[in-house]
């Protein structure tokens, strides 16, 4: 469901995705939480991208790894953090 664009969104994020984000490296962790932080915004961000026939269906580029998420009325849920050749499987 579309979100209005003036709303600030819920980011909400999955023990799945928690558990991805403590086995990633350090430097890049915090460029993860900055870009999952962002997520408020949307659709006000870029390299967001809609994936077809995936599960979650959005998907947000930061360096060489994908956070995959839902956006349901004005709530954001992060389901996976993953390197991007994992993320897609």
């Amino acid at each position: 469901m579309k979100c209005s664009k003036s709303t600030i969104l819920i980011v909400n994020v999955l023990k799945k995705a928690q558990k991805d984000i403590a086995k990633i490296d350090k430097k890049q962790i915090k460029d993860i939480l900055l870009a999952i932080k962002q997520l408020e915004n949307y659709p006000n961000i870029s390299n967001i991208k809609k994936l077809i026939n995936h599960k979650p269906i959005y998907r947000k580029r930061v360096g060489s790894y994908r956070i995959l998420f839902d956006i349901e009325y004005d709530i954001v849920t992060v389901g996976r953090v993953l390197h991007r050749g994992r993320a897609y499987e």
